[in-house]
This record gives structure tokens, sequence and C-alpha cells, in this order.
């Protein structure tokens, strides 16, 4: 690109636990232009602990500069940052960051979490972790990962966005910490930061090949997914298949459930983004031994429907649509043949139909019609094409897999808008058009409408006897 062209450009920040990335989008074209990413080190810990030593900030700044080695002369009009939900990292008291992050699935917390009434099941896990803490060091104050990176680039302390931060305990519709919970957590009142909400321009950048951009108040990886993903509107919803399975839908009232894990981010635009995350996805679904995926994927399509109807967990318990820490994995065998010694491609060919079945469920328990086209699927899961093919029919719908689905990409996206005037809706219509479509096959949906019925009856079994 010409140093004498002069573009608008929006930047996403993805700090994940492998890596940061940016993405760079030009707002007129509403294209990706430019990207660069680097790695962070292994998170580490023993005995529940989950840790990273990183700086942060300074490795985002590199990442920043590198991202806009070729765009010198054009503009950054705005950046966002998104990163893993309920990281917490320590900062002095300038909002810099003053120790080693304890990641998302560190289990300090969970004595901490049992001393809290539970309330109206709002999770709380990010919560007893910054009470572990605040108990262990006498001057902790607590920051998200996005915030860190936020105070530096603007050089002063920034708020922390409700997102981010949901899972204290927060109402994600206010933007101030509910007395009573901070009594119950007995945290000083300067250990925990200013609430904002996703969207909130935070300040500028002060330097750097981004200075003078706005920074945005951003929201967590999962949101920036489905934000990329284009399932924005009322009713919309997105499947995200990776290790596991991330439901996510549109709604224009707050929910939230501890019986069936769902929970609720409030989105930029005021609409809330209910759903939750399953223990079943590609983590639970193991491919037979000696064959690579795309072999695996073959034989699997050439078997057709399992004769096994499974609700494929790899370990006990569940999480969304079923929460619950005792839940177990079941198999039902439809016609007796599969006694004995189950062939391993039967069992990984009911896995997908099983993570399937548990989407519909998903989508049922968000009180959505799962037959309503298109169902939008994104993640790593979607490379698995006959995957695609049995969720489609599974769900009787039409689904969309996004060009984008990436949450860096999402960011940026959300920064542009909040740096604009346009409609929310609009603005993510524009960058997230497009994509595969892929129509439910109808002898499939037959099959698995038959199983489905089988499933949901095994389930309530289940969790009839275990009550």
């Amino acid at each position: 690109m010409s140093a004498a062209a002069t573009h608008r450009l929006a930047l996403g920040m993805d700090v994940s636990t492998a890596e940061v990335r940016v993405t760079v989008l030009d707002l007129d074209a509403a294209i990706e232009v430019a990207g660069a990413a680097t790695a962070l080190p292994a998170v580490t810990g023993t005995g529940g602990l989950r840790v990273q030593d990183v700086d942060y900030a300074l490795l985002a700044r590199t990442v920043i500069d590198e991202a806009l080695s070729d765009h010198v002369g054009d503009q950054v009009v705005a950046i966002s940052i998104t990163a893993t939900s309920g990281t917490v990292v320590p900062i002095d008291s300038m909002g810099r960051q003053s120790g080693i992050a304890v990641m998302y699935d560190d289990a300090r917390g969970l004595p901490f979490e049992r001393l809290l009434p539970q309330g109206k099941g709002r999770p709380i896990s990010m919560l007893g972790r910054i009470m572990a803490l605040a108990a262990a060091h006498g001057d902790f104050r607590a920051a998200s990962v996005a915030q860190v990176i936020g105070t530096v680039l603007v050089g002063h302390e920034v708020g922390g966005d409700t997102s981010h931060f949901l899972k204290t305990g927060i109402d994600p519709s206010e933007t101030a910490w509910p007395g009573e919970l901070l009594a119950d957590a007995r945290l000083r009142d300067d250990v925990l930061p200013v609430l904002v909400q996703p969207g909130t321009t935070l300040g500028s950048v002060v330097d750097g090949a981004a200075g003078g951009a706005l920074l945005v108040a951003g929201m967590t990886d999962g949101c920036t997914s489905q934000l990329a993903s284009g399932a924005v509107r009322n009713g919309q919803s997105v499947g995200v298949l990776g290790t596991t399975l991330v439901l996510k839908s549109v709604a224009a009232v707050d929910h939230w459930d501890a019986a069936t894990g769902i929970y609720a981010h409030r989105a930029p635009d005021g609409a809330y983004w209910l759903g939750g995350a399953s223990n079943v996805g590609g983590g639970s679904v193991q491919k037979p031994d000696g064959l690579d995926y795309a072999e695996a994927e073959h034989r699997a399509r050439a078997l057709g429907p399992s004769p096994i109807v499974r609700y494929p967990l790899a370990r006990r318990g569940e999480r969304f649509p079923v929460a619950d820490a005792e839940f177990e994995a079941f198999a039902i065998d439809l016609d007796g043949s599969s006694s004995g010694r189950v062939p391993a491609v039967v069992t990984y060919r009911a896995g997908l139909e099983g993570v399937a079945m548990v989407e519909r469920l998903a989508l049922e328990t968000l009180g959505l019609d799962a037959s309503a086209s298109p169902r939008v699927l994104s993640g790593g899961g979607t490379r698995n094409r006959l995957w695609n093919e049995i969720r489609a029919a599974t769900l009787g719908a039409v689904v969309r897999i996004p060009t984008h689905g990436d949450s860096g990409y999402g960011a940026a996206v959300l920064a542009g808008w909040a740096a604009g005037d346009e409609p929310f809706a609009e603005v993510v219509d524009r960058f997230t058009k497009g994509g595969e479509l892929i129509d439910p096959d109808p002898e499939l949906t037959v099959a698995m409408a038959e199983r489905y019925a089988v499933f949901t009856a095994a389930l309530a079994s289940a969790r009839g006897s275990h009550r």
C-alpha cells in the first residue's frame, strides 16, 4: 500500500492463552488488510493453580506496530481489545500490571466461592479468584487483561468492562458494583475497578503506530467471536464448536438460570447475548486410532446414522444445557446390534451426532426454534464437513459457515462501530456478510429427528434417576 494513500483503519486485539493477535480492518472498504501475532509463554502451575508470566502491554505494543508497518500514513481511528473471560491480573496504584496473571481456569478461588450466596445463579468464578488473591496480598488490586493493556496504551488507568468482569456476579446492565456483593466478598473498595459498558470510549492512544486512536472498551473472546459471525440481531444464534461447544443467542431481555447454565452479556447496542458453554465438543469426540481426520470423516460418512445415541462427555460433569457437576455421559443402543465391543467408527459417528443433539437441546433451552434458518456455525469444528451436515440435519435448518469467526476480527468491528455513528447491527452486517450455506439432507434430517427423540427421553430418565 502506498504511503501516500490514506485509509481509515480499526484494530482488534485478541489476547488468548497462546498468543496476542492483531487484526486490521479498512473501515471504508469493509475488508481485513493486515494482521500480526506473537506467541505468549506457556501457562504453568500445579495443584489447580494456572498462571501466565507475561508483560501483556509490552507484547501488545510490539504486535500493533508490526501489524501497522505497511500502513504508514493511514489513520487508525479506533482499537478494541478482547481476551479470555475471568483471567485476573494484579495491578499497582496506577493501574499498571504488577504481577503474574491468574488464568480463567485457576482453581484457587473455589473455597472462596463457597462463602458467597449464589443469588440468582450468576457466575462468580472470577470473584472467587479475586477474593483469594486479596486474602493473600494486602495491597492487591484486580484488573482484566484488556484493562492492563488499555491503561498503558492511553497513559492512564481505564475502567473494566462488564463483559470481561461478568463472572464476578455483576448485573451486566449496571455499571456499578452491587453493595451486597461487595459486603459478602469482604473486599476493599479499591480492589475492583470502575465498571464500564462495552463500546465505551476509554481514551486515546498516546503514541506508537496507533497513536491518536480511540480506545474502545471491548468484550470477551467468546462475545467478539459471536460478533465476527454476524449473529447480533434478536433471535439469531451462533454455535461455536471447538474443544467445547459454546452457544450464544441474542435477546431483548436479560436471563440467567443456574439450573441450565444460561448466562448473559450486555451487548454494545443494549441487547443481551444469552448462552452457555457445554463440556461436549471436539475434546469429547475421539477419532479412531490410526486414522487421520480426513479418513475418520470418510468412514463415518460411509457408516451413515449411528446405531448408538450418545451424550458424549469426556468426563463426569456438564455445564450447559444441563448444569450438573455429577452428570454422566450415556449411550443408547438403538437395535442391539452393537452389544459387545463397539467399533471405533460407530462411537466416533455417535459422538458427532451427540454434540449436534446437545446443540439442538441448547437452542431449545434458550427458547429458540432450532430449525429457524440460517443457524450460524463457527469454530474449528466447522472444518469437518460431515459434522456441519449432521448439525444442519439435527437442527433441521440451513446452516451458515461465516467467512470470519475469529475474535480479533470481531473486536476490530466493535472498534470501528464505536468510532462512527451508524447502527450497530448495520455495521456488523457490512463486515460479516457472506459465508457458506449448507442445506439439511432430508433423509438424514428424519434419522436425526428419531435419534433426538431417543436422546431427550434418555436425558430425562438420567436426570430423574440422578435426583
